[in-house]
């Protein structure tokens, strides 16, 4: 059921999303038909907590029940003036200083649109080189590797014709580092994401010796690319490893020094990131009994996470285990 997408898509929108958006497909210079029918079927949608039939829809928005075609396009036409919505009201307003990073990715993406536009035009103008300054800029600063990568290249195609092979020369390496870069933030991403296995197989000295391998690896590569954030996949390895080696002193310093580098660095600085890191120092808090501060840890995640989410439920189950053995 192609609605059923449109559905969910209206329901997570906030009531002020809501209101807005209505006022914004008035606005925009849509056919008094077009504008009757998006605002007719979002409000359908917006008022029913159920996913409504297909057909159900097209009686409600159609004279004729053999309207599927037109329901059809209507729903993607709805769905896209929704998420074009969703982008251009993007702001601060939405993402606050904590989560600094994403807002600074959707402002590098509408510069980079700006730039594609004004490349394919054909001609140079000092604008393209001010757009292309602010997204390298941008992306060295927040480690956009991929869109940094890109947009070097596009650099050495306009500087590389003018002044020659040297200048290509420079712009290879670059590409090159950031290339590396790149790999290994990945490379610790994964090793990242296999410590969730660890749960369960904490007794084994292969998974121990694993974990210990990997760190040496990530401070190599920390050493190398200057990346904080392989130093932050780091920094985690060490926690898991003295956490499952039961060294829960150890595990608590390294846990606060991991919300330290969070807090001063805006390329990792998330409300979610730290709310994972406070459930997770919390479950250390307890192992060391220290109730007081794994009841402050717990409050500091309530607050950074969103509710009903996975991580919430997480450190609502470390409440309980906090109250169980206090």
């Amino acid at each position: 059921m192609y609605s059923s997408e449109l559905h969910e898509l209206i329901q997570i929108l906030t009531p002020n999303e809501k209101e807005e958006f209505k006022i914004s497909i008035t606005k925009n210079g849509l056919l008094v038909k077009q504008t009757s029918l998006t605002g007719k079927l979002f409000d359908l949608l917006a008022t029913s907590n159920k996913k409504i039939d297909n057909k159900i829809l097209i009686k409600k928005l159609y004279k004729s029940s053999n309207s599927e075609a037109n329901f059809r396009k209507l729903v993607y036409r709805t769905r896209n003036k929704i998420l074009d919505f969703l982008a251009n009201n993007f702001s601060i307003e939405n993402i606050n200083k904590i989560d600094e990073a994403v807002n600074a990715k959707q402002n590098v993406l509408k510069k980079i649109l700006a730039f594609q536009i004004l490349f394919y035009k054909g001609q140079y103008i000092k604008l393209l080189n001010t757009l292309l300054e602010e997204i390298l800029a941008t992306s060295i600063q927040y480690e956009f590797y991929p869109i940094l990568i890109e947009y070097l290249f596009f650099k050495k195609i306009l500087l590389g014709v003018k002044e020659g092979d040297k200048t290509f020369k420079e712009f290879d390496n670059k590409i090159q580092f950031y290339s590396r870069c790149y790999i290994a933030l990945n490379k610790a991403v994964e090793m990242n994401h296999q410590l969730k296995y660890i749960d369960g197989k904490t007794s084994s000295n292969h998974y121990k010796n694993n974990v210990q391998k990997e760190i040496e690896v990530l401070r190599k590569e920390t050493f190398n690319t200057k990346s904080i954030q392989i130093e932050y996949y780091k920094l985690y390895h060490e926690f898991t490893f003295f956490n499952i080696n039961l060294q829960y002193k150890k595990a608590r310093t390294i846990g606060y020094k991991i919300l330290k580098l969070i807090n001063e660095n805006i390329v990792l600085k998330r409300k979610e990131r730290l709310g994972i890191v406070y459930a997770h120092i919390t479950l250390t808090e307890i192992h060391l009994q220290n109730y007081k501060q794994a009841f402050e840890c717990i409050e500091y995640s309530k607050l950074y996470l969103n509710q009903n989410t996975r991580n919430y439920f997480l450190i609502l189950e470390n409440e309980f285990l906090c109250n169980f053995y206090s």
